[in-house]
């Protein structure tokens, strides 16, 4: 990470560290010892909010946005099925406010953070018969942003990826364990980035043993 300092006549001449103030308020909900359902509101007022974006033919440049507003909710749930099965999800509803962006000068992007996805969701089915073996199948869902292209308003596709993951301890002694450990990652290979110009893996798997004492 880096900045552009005074000589090269762009704005940003420090970095200044960021100060939040967080605000939230839950209620969950227990059915018995199968489900419970959770629902979270929050808050966040934050100074000297710290963005960035590409510069052509420069780089990365990491500055201060004056102030920023985030709010929204999310709503999380968790079913235990029959057969050590348990089903899971969670979805996330936000939008951010913003004053004071030395980038966004003429507020192309309408107040929006840039990066910012307004909607995200996770689903998932876990599989525990014992303590030995875990599985699961999990998807995660981010929606649409916007970001600045230089001076100009542009948005990066929303995405979804499907992984998969395995752990089974085949050797528990008093010294320590031994797991072997699986996981397949973006199974539908999908052409996603999390930001700009920084294109992830698609399908990715691996395996390992992992030694714990």
């Amino acid at each position: 990470w880096w900045y552009l300092n005074r000589g090269s006549g762009f704005f940003n001449t420090s970095l200044n560290p960021e100060k939040a103030m967080q605000y939230e308020l839950g209620f969950e909900q227990k059915f018995g010892s199968r489900a419970s359902l959770a629902l979270r509101g929050y808050y966040y007022d934050i100074s000297d909010y710290i963005a960035s974006t590409t510069v052509s033919g420069v780089g990365t440049v990491v500055y201060n946005i004056n102030d920023v507003k985030i709010y929204g909710g999310e709503l999380e749930g968790v079913v235990a099925l029959p057969w050590h099965f348990s089903l899971w999800g969670n979805l996330t509803l936000q939008k951010a406010d913003k004053d004071g962006d030395p980038w966004d000068v003429d507020n192309q992007a309408s107040n929006q953070l840039p990066n910012f996805p307004e909607v995200m969701a996770n689903a998932g089915l876990d599989f525990r018969p014992d303590q030995r073996l875990r599985a699961g199948l999990s998807m995660n869902f981010v929606g649409p942003r916007d970001y600045m292209d230089g001076k100009q308003k542009t948005e990066l596709g929303s995405y979804v990826l499907v992984n998969l993951y395995a752990t089974y301890r085949f050797l528990q002694t008093a010294w320590g364990n031994w797991d072997v450990l699986f996981s397949a990652n973006n199974l539908l290979d999908q052409d996603y980035e999390l930001e700009a110009g920084y294109p992830m893996p698609g399908l990715t798997v691996m395996g390992g043993l992992r030694y714990s004492f």
